[in-house]
């Protein structure tokens, strides 16, 4: 029996997660205020595409974004390099930047800093519970719509009305309706449209993972961090 499948994107409400119960299956949807109900609110056996850096380099810079930016071409600006584990919990840029400096050589962007919270509340939560973290899959929506496109990235940014129409456009045929009722059931500054096409976009790609079709970066090998969580980027 085919898995349920689920995709969940960060937004101002908290999560926007979007599930069905097996391929092909309606879309439901929900946010959820953070990470801990997201994982509460998808069964225990459904495969999880979420859109967050899973695995944390103590050190370099890791694999996985190295190659899906050189991967997405144009749109590479839109993969964030992910802090190392000593900056998990500054509460500043100003300190995140600078004990990543002290662990890497390397600055930390101010967008990465601020989801450095998010990520800290996701790594959290995944080295406490083994079977959650075996269902759990790091995916980049941009690189999910460039899967989806035949292997080219979108022409647009997101946030541009030409964009979220490329990528709508892409998402139409796989889940008819979707994000237009999804985007009638929140408010704006709860959810914003790029977040739900970001959501489906890791949906789609949650259904290559279990149908073991999904792109992985870096290929052909999985670097894992000190605690043993995966440092994979799937598309």
């Amino acid at each position: 029996m085919a898995s349920p499948l689920a995709g969940a994107d960060g937004c101002k409400g908290g999560w926007i997660l979007v599930q069905v119960a097996h391929p092909g299956a309606p879309v439901t949807h929900v946010l959820c205020p953070d990470a801990a109900t997201l994982l509460a609110r998808t069964p225990r056996d459904a495969v999880l595409g979420i859109d967050i850096p899973i695995g944390i380099s103590d050190r370099d810079r890791r694999a996985a974004e190295v190659e899906c930016k050189r991967a997405l071409g144009s749109r590479r600006s839109s993969v964030f390099w992910s802090p190392v584990r000593a900056a998990l919990d500054a509460t500043t840029h100003e300190d995140a930047n600078a004990r990543n400096r002290d662990a890497s050589g390397l600055g930390l962007s101010a967008q990465a800093f601020h989801i450095t919270w998010r990520i800290a509340e996701v790594d959290a939560l995944l080295r406490a519970d083994a079977r959650a973290a075996a269902r759990v899959h790091e995916v980049h929506p941009e690189a999910g719509f460039a899967a989806l496109n035949g292997g080219v990235p979108m022409r647009h940014p997101k946030k541009r009305a030409e964009g979220q129409a490329e990528r709508r456009a892409l998402l139409a045929p796989v889940f008819p309706g979707a994000f237009e009722r999804i985007r009638e059931a929140y408010l704006a500054r709860e959810v914003a449209s790029d977040d739900i096409l970001d959501a489906l976009a890791a949906l789609w790609t949650a259904s290559r993972i279990a149908a073991g079709t999904a792109r992985h970066f870096p290929a052909g090998q999985t670097p894992r961090d000190r605690y043993g969580l995966p440092m994979v980027i799937h598309a």
